[in-house]
This record gives C-alpha cells, structure tokens and sequence, in this order.
C-alpha cells in the first residue's frame, strides 16, 4: 500500500513543479452501492445477519484536477459501511478506499474510469456468534458516468469490479468473494 501513496504523492509533485496551470476543486461524495457475494453468519439456531460484499452506503472526500479543458483526475478517500441487524445478531461489513480516477468531460457529462483500494476491509458478525474477519487489502477497478446539474453538483452512476480475500488465520480456509458492485453517487464540489 506504501508503494501506491509514494507513487502518487511523486507523481502530483512533478506534475505540478512542472509549472502547467491546474483547476482543482474538492469534493464531498455520498453513494449507496449494491451487489457482490453474500456473507453471512449463522447463530446455533440457523438464524443469523448477512451482508453482501459489494453492498455499501459510502462517504468520501477528494479533489479534481483538471489539466486539460476536458480532461479531469480525481482522488479521493472514502469509507464504505453495510450492515444488517435481525432480532438475535447484527452484522457489518466496514473497508475504507482510495480511489484514483480519470474522466473524459464535455459541457454536463463525464466518462471514466480508474483505480480503487481498499484497506481495513472486515467483516464483523455477531453478538451472539462474536464472529470477526478480516480480509487482505484489495486493488480493483472502478467505471464511472455522471452528469453535472450544477457548477458545483453531480450525479453519477458506478460500477466496481474488486475480489477480497481473507487473512490466513486458524481454522478459517482462505476464501476469496467478490465485492462487484453498482452504485448511485451525488457530490458537491467547491
């Protein structure tokens, strides 16, 4: 995960000692997302609280650069979180995300796509079963179209494509679920 900061942190520093000429704006970013594989905990009654790996209400912030007139590069740190709660359990799912994006703009609408990782990513089940796990950090990739109804606002629509794995751990097999996903996001820039 080191290498990726170190990386981008060089590559923004050249990139503006360069001496172009740069808008950038930051941004607040909500989304509610929807798919992946099903995760769930079962109690000793077979009843139990699931989540599914893709689903995830998010909240990031960020900044825009935008070199090009209708070019824009877009960063942003996040946290997704899911959860589910029946009458003997509760259930979440919880993984923070970096997120590296690049679009294509014309006057309302912008097209593209780029990178995400995800950190922390865990898997918390249970008042009666107790049940934690954590899985390995996870870098996949991200599709994105939006339109702008304002200067300042925008709505788009997501597709996520990232697999998690678990952390080898006693009496746990290594499993590998995909956390797929759709979303709807809405985000103010300033």
């Amino acid at each position: 995960m080191n290498r990726w900061v170190v990386s981008g942190l060089l590559l923004s520093y050249f990139y503006f000692m360069s001496g172009v000429a740069c808008a950038v704006d930051f941004l607040l970013e909500v989304g509610v997302h929807s798919g992946g594989d099903d995760l769930r905990v079962t109690n000793t009654t077979q009843t139990g609280a699931g989540v599914n790996a893709g689903d995830s209400m998010s909240v990031a912030a960020g900044a825009v650069f935008t070199p090009l007139e209708h070019f824009e590069l877009q960063a942003t740190y996040g946290y997704k979180y899911d959860f589910d709660f029946p009458i003997d359990e509760v259930a979440y799912f919880e993984r923070t995300e970096l997120n590296l994006l690049g679009f294509y703009r014309t006057n309302k609408w912008r097209f593209g796509g780029g990178l995400t990782r995800h950190l922390g990513v865990n898997l918390n089940a249970g008042i009666v079963t107790g049940t934690s796990v954590e899985f390995d950090d996870a870098t996949g990739s991200m599709l994105e179209f939006g339109y702008s109804y304002t200067n300042w606002g925008y709505i788009g629509a997501r597709f996520t494509f990232i697999e998690y794995r678990t952390q080898p751990a006693v009496n746990v097999n290594d499993v590998s679920v995909s956390g797929d996903s759709f979303g709807v996001i809405g985000g103010f820039r300033f």
